[in-house]
This record gives C-alpha cells, sequence and structure tokens, in this order.
C-alpha cells in the first residue's frame, strides 16, 4: 500500500513523503525477503530520488539501483534490469 501511495505522491511532486511512504515499503518487503517486489519499489524509488536532484539523493539512487540490479540479475528480471540499466546511462 504505501509503495502506491508513494509513487502518487511522487506524481504531485511531494518528494518527502514519496521517500519516506517508499522507503516504508522497502522495508517491509526486505523483511519478508520479496526480492521481486525490492527490485521494482527500489528503482521507483531511484527515480524519485534522481528527480529531486541532490547529490545525497542522487547517491541514494546509485546504491538502490545497484543492490536492485543484482537482485534482479539473480532471480532472472530481464525487464528489471533493462529499466535500471535505462537509468543508470
Amino acid at each position: 500500500m504505501s509503495w502506491g501511495l508513494g509513487l502518487a505522491h511522487a506524481a504531485v511532486g511531494e518528494q518527502g513523503a514519496a521517500i519516506e511512504l517508499m522507503d516504508a515499503a522497502l522495508a517491509s518487503v526486505s523483511a519478508h525477503a520479496l526480492h521481486g517486489l525490492f527490485n521494482l519499489i527500489a528503482v521507483d524509488l531511484a527515480e524519485v530520488l534522481i528527480g529531486g536532484g541532490a547529490q545525497d539523493d542522487r547517491t541514494r539512487a546509485a546504491t538502490l539501483l545497484q543492490q536492485a540490479r543484482a537482485s534482479a540479475v539473480d532471480i532472472g528480471a530481464g525487464g528489471v534490469i533493462e529499466r535500471i540499466d535505462r537509468l543508470a546511462s
């Protein structure tokens, strides 16, 4: 639920709320070892962080993308890998 709400907040420019909600979603799926969902949420959160423009946010986004890509490779999530590679280039 917080993932979708985070995306909605991001869509209307409420970056702080978006990040807070998406962080909660990441924590929840991590606690339940839901790797596929982790990858998707991490990529969405990275996009929000990149959009913010702050150096700390871009650094965190890069870390999230690296983690998500490694996990996506492990589970064979080719579409997620392609999306990450497009963001990283």
